[in-house]
């Protein structure tokens, strides 16, 4: 009698734990992967409207300006008139202002402050509803996901995918499906993939995400949460009386 009660008492401990588990934990992947450098992302954006940039000059504070890109794909330079910006990166951009100008290229700086041209389309496992994310140049697939606010507890970082449509270049679609965990092992072959314009983003769902959810949350601790183990009883100090 003494045993089952023993095995009773704990069974009940190990069910009350598994209810008071703490609140999801976010996939750890993605913090172990570094950033995009800012400079590659800078060089590999090529301005659209309405796209807004910073330009700074040295010595003509009269021209400094924040501007939209118009329609037109130009933006205004003072007396000058409008340059046109359509499809250049901002190295280009500032070229083209110190010719205009007759300035030397490192007179000029020419930075974008706002993305509003191009996006980046993402859904599933990532924190928050499916979504455009303004495309801020060649990221890369780690850098952009941590930007989007990271994976989700049940995501599968093994299952995730990048469709192109590639109908700009004339080309068939394509899916390039990654396994992030790889990235943590070859930091380097996450520069290989690099997102463009209205990529479409896609995070799976793990195996035992998809389970739990099938579960009532109370015996969610019967297959845990990615990050989580699961809760373990310890007998009482004191034995339980005899019967």
């Amino acid at each position: 009698m003494r045993s089952v009660a023993r095995m009773a008492l704990m069974s009940l401990a190990v069910l009350a734990a598994g209810c008071a588990l703490s609140p999801r934990l976010k996939d750890k992947t993605l913090s172990r992967i570094g950033d995009t450098p800012a400079r590659e992302l800078e060089r590999g954006y090529r301005v659209y409207s309405p796209d807004v940039i910073a330009i700074s000059i040295e010595g003509r504070d009269d021209l400094d300006s924040v501007v939209s890109v118009s329609a037109d794909g130009r933006v205004p330079l003072g007396e000058t008139g409008k340059i046109r910006v359509d499809g250049m990166p901002v190295t280009e951009i500032a070229r083209a202002i110190a010719d205009t100008l007759d300035l030397k290229p490192n007179q000029v700086h020419v930075r974008v402050v706002d993305h509003r041209s191009q996006v980046v389309f993402v859904e599933g496992e990532v924190e928050g509803q499916a979504r455009a994310v303004p495309y801020i140049g060649p990221e890369t697939l780690p850098s952009f996901l941590k930007r989007a606010g990271g994976l989700t507890d049940s995501a599968a970082p093994e299952q995730v995918e990048v469709r192109r449509s590639n109908a700009a270049e004339g080309r068939a679609p394509e899916t390039l499906k990654t396994d992030l965990t790889e990235f943590e092992k070859h930091p380097e072959a996450a520069r290989q993939i690099r997102l463009m314009p209205f990529d479409q983003v896609s995070v799976g769902t793990s195996r035992q995400s998809i389970v739990r959810r099938c579960l009532p949350p109370c015996l969610g601790w019967l297959w845990p949460k990615s990050g989580q183990t699961s809760p373990t009883a310890t007998p009482a100090d004191d034995p339980l009386p005899a019967p």
